[in-house]
């Protein structure tokens, strides 16, 4: 419970960014109607403040104070961020709230500017192409996982913010593949999406499988005597493996089941939810 109370860090980068992007959506989601522009559902809503919601205690209440002491309680930060956050914040269709929510004069010489460059649509498209975002997920996952990386990150605080912001931003674009936010409609057909999702899920169970069965600790960060809970560091490694593992099937396979039943049953409720007129 002292923990509970004490240990929050308030990162003011954190509670800044997150909330202007908040407001940014509420502001772009103002006076919104079906015979406007777009039809953002109240469950969409709801799905983008929960995932937002989420990211913010998890990037400054006191599991991010604990992910130091205890790696089990780094793995929850990192699965909370990347398997449950960034899925809600695209369910809550965020794109175009956003970009509207913007003050008029950043829309107009910014974004209105940058979508009509070329090259930005060239660069666009291959950062959102499905084998660019998985390979960019993969790598992010497999390479903050090494040892001397990963130690690095939990010792030094910009290394730790700049591997916050990897798995933030390349869950994000993982899942875009797979939920494609409106006005973005994936020309890839759902079973494609779920293969893109075996494909994730396998990869990474070796590496939970690895650190859940090593017969020794494999980071020296967590050799130090632990002040939060008196477990054995192989133990707490071993705990960390087994949420890895079974953390990152559970939303998986939801999102296999979610694919599944919409390439049968199709979903014309969601395009007629989402429809966007370009105004």
């Amino acid at each position: 419970m002292p923990v509970l109370l004490e240990y929050w860090s308030w990162d003011p980068l954190a509670i800044f960014s997150i909330t202007l992007f908040c407001l940014f959506y509420l502001n772009g989601i103002r006076d919104l109607s079906p015979n406007k522009i777009i039809v953002i559902s109240g469950w969409r809503k709801s799905s983008f403040f929960s995932g937002m919601g989420i990211t913010l205690f998890v990037l400054i209440g006191p599991i991010d104070y604990l992910a130091t002491q205890l790696f089990f309680y780094h793995m929850i930060q990192h699965l909370l961020l990347t398997h449950l956050a960034a899925p809600l914040i695209l369910l809550g269709i965020p794109v175009f709230p956003i970009l509207r929510g913007l003050p008029k004069g950043v829309r107009y010489y910014t974004v209105s500017k940058l979508s009509k460059s070329k090259n930005v649509k060239l660069l666009l498209s291959f950062l959102s192409h499905p084998a660019s975002t998985w390979v960019f997920f993969v790598t992010t996952f497999w390479a903050w996982h090494i040892p001397g990386l990963y130690s690095a990150a939990v010792e030094n605080e910009l290394i730790h913010l700049i591997e916050h912001m990897m798995f933030i931003v390349s869950a994000l674009m993982f899942w875009w593949s797979i939920v494609t936010p409106s006005p973005f409609h994936s020309k890839v057909p759902y079973l494609a999406r779920g293969f893109y999702i075996i494909l994730a899920l396998t990869q990474g169970l070796p590496l939970s499988a690895f650190i859940t069965f090593a017969s020794e600790p494999l980071y020296s960060v967590y050799l130090a005597e632990q002040t939060i809970m008196d477990i054995n560091p192989l133990v707490d490694q071993q705990i960390g493996g087994l949420i890895m593992w079974i953390g990152t099937m559970v939303p998986y396979f939801i999102s296999l089941g979610l694919i599944f039943w919409l390439s049968v049953v199709g979903d014309k409720k969601i395009i007629v939810e989402n429809r966007y007129s370009g105004r």
